[in-house]
């Protein structure tokens, strides 16, 4: 039996009909950039939202690194950075000429707000909601404002999760998101956006990804820009996908029931998840995901190395959740289509091989 970590073969056929339909509606009736699919999403991600302003651009990373620009972020200015994410957030960052500072996480992934709170002479925060969930972003938010710190949210792996009460993506300035294939909300492509309630942030964004144009003029340009649009036929299938956000997630949250029925029957599974990825932390995770391969299920690492350590920080002292989880964590197949069967057999194999482990030693 073969259980992927993610296919894009196990979706439903009645959503690939969709797909293709639009797909032929789009090429015989719309722009292939920045046409009226565009700013159909646009919308309807700002009203899903509930933030006024949002635009489309080529990709998460663009859409970290455009953000940051459009809250006026720029070079020699200290952003903190959790030391445990992708790479992206990092480089993001660096690419702007700005100076990330790693933060040291929980052991959920998230920013730790302590050590935050004792940075001084910052400019920016990029907390980011790792695997589906999220650190307090009341208190964060609260903090930032006293201090004058800028809050820009990577929710590339929040689409659709409620943080106390508001959407991920409408508690910072802005937020960054991707709809990379794999993301709870995607495209079949590359794609992402920049949310946020401020207009001026809203036109900058704009401006600065489509080559420094102004706004109303494609042909004048008023600052130095890039090219980051969302492909008009990406758009609508995020105009598809949008409409199954709600259910996709909350079947990715019956599956981490059912796992944490199994290897963590005395905590209760958080409401306030998505689960992009469920993670389980072991010693020896890389025999343990070998094993599981040779019995074909598809394991993920997300991810075998801590960013701040990639970007040359490496006091491993200063991040010591950061290295436990890269080294400790192993993600499960997870997705929306994921049958009970398989998810059983993904059970089933992990519990006798932790079993085998445990006996060896």
């Amino acid at each position: 039996m073969r259980v992927d970590f993610y296919s894009t073969t196990a979706m439903p056929s009645s959503l690939k009909g969709e797909y293709l339909s639009i797909f032929e509606a789009t090429l015989n009736q719309d722009n292939l950039i920045d046409g009226n699919a565009c700013r159909d999403f646009e919308h309807n991600f700002s009203s899903y939202q509930e933030v006024p302003y949002v635009i489309g651009v080529g990709n998460g990373f663009d859409a970290i690194k455009i953000g940051l620009q459009a809250l006026g972020v720029g070079v020699g200015d200290r952003v903190a950075v959790p030391a445990h994410t992708f790479i992206a957030t990092w480089y993001a960052v660096l690419a702007i000429g700005a100076i990330p500072l790693g933060v040291d996480v929980t052991s959920d992934g998230q920013m730790n707000l302590d050590e935050l709170e004792h940075l001084s002479d910052l400019r920016a925060v990029i907390p980011v909601h790792m695997h589906g969930t999220h650190c307090d972003m009341s208190r964060l938010t609260k903090w930032a404002t006293a201090n004058n710190v800028l809050v820009l949210e990577d929710c590339a792996q929040a689409a659709g999760l409620d943080i106390q009460g508001k959407k991920a993506g409408s508690w910072g300035d802005a937020a960054a998101f991707s709809f990379y294939p794999t993301k709870n909300l995607f495209t079949l492509g590359d794609g992402g956006a920049i949310a946020t309630s401020n207009h001026k942030v809203y036109e900058l964004a704009k401006s600065i990804s489509r080559y420094g144009s102004k706004i109303g003029n494609k042909y004048e340009h008023v600052r130095l820009g890039q090219n980051s649009r969302l492909d008009t036929i990406h758009a609508a299938f995020l105009n598809i996908n949008l409409e199954y956000l709600d259910s996709w997630n909350e079947s990715r949250r019956r599956i981490a029931d059912t796992y944490n029925l199994a290897f963590k029957p005395t905590e209760l599974a958080p409401t306030s998840h998505v689960y992009h990825h469920y993670i389980i932390y072991i010693e020896n995770r890389d025999s343990l995901r070998l094993n599981l391969q040779e019995l074909g299920i598809a394991t993920e690492v997300h991810y075998p190395n801590f960013a701040a350590g990639e970007v040359n920080q490496k006091n491993d002292s200063n991040f010591p959740v950061a290295k436990y989880l890269s080294k400790a964590g192993l993600s499960l197949p997870i997705s929306p289509w994921q049958e009970i069967y398989e998810t059983e057999y993904v059970i089933e194999n992990v519990r006798k091989l932790l079993k085998s482990q445990s006996n060896a030693t």
